[in-house]
């Protein structure tokens, strides 16, 4: 059982911290190193790739020719790395923010 903040002296309590500090570095810094090696994000090259994809689910083309035809963002996104989903949702809410994109809810 866990001792309570009165019962550790402050020597306890500021080595605690710094196992969880280094427990919490350990796990954050090859995630860190991994993100620098990658190619920065560019919320308009990830939105014209998107149109891209748009465009050929409905088989037209060029950057005025999205489908009509519903797509998943599941879709869109399938063949992305696992990091670039988040960067590709991002740039899919810009799209349907500016209304280059329509939403489209299932019933």
């Amino acid at each position: 059982m866990p001792q309570t903040a009165p019962d550790l002296t402050p020597l306890q309590v500021q080595t605690e911290l710094a196992q969880r500090v280094s427990g919490w570095r350990s796990r954050i810094d090859p995630v860190l190193r991994e993100e620098e090696h990658r190619h920065t994000f560019d919320l308009q090259q990830y939105g014209e790739r998107i149109i891209g994809k748009l465009a050929t689910a409905g088989g037209s083309e060029g950057r005025d020719a999205v489908s009509s035809v519903p797509v998943s963002f599941q879709d869109v996104a399938s063949s992305s790395v696992r990091f670039e989903v988040s960067r590709a949702f991002a740039a899919m809410l810009q799209l349907i923010n500016n209304r280059c994109v329509d939403r489209h809810r299932e019933r």
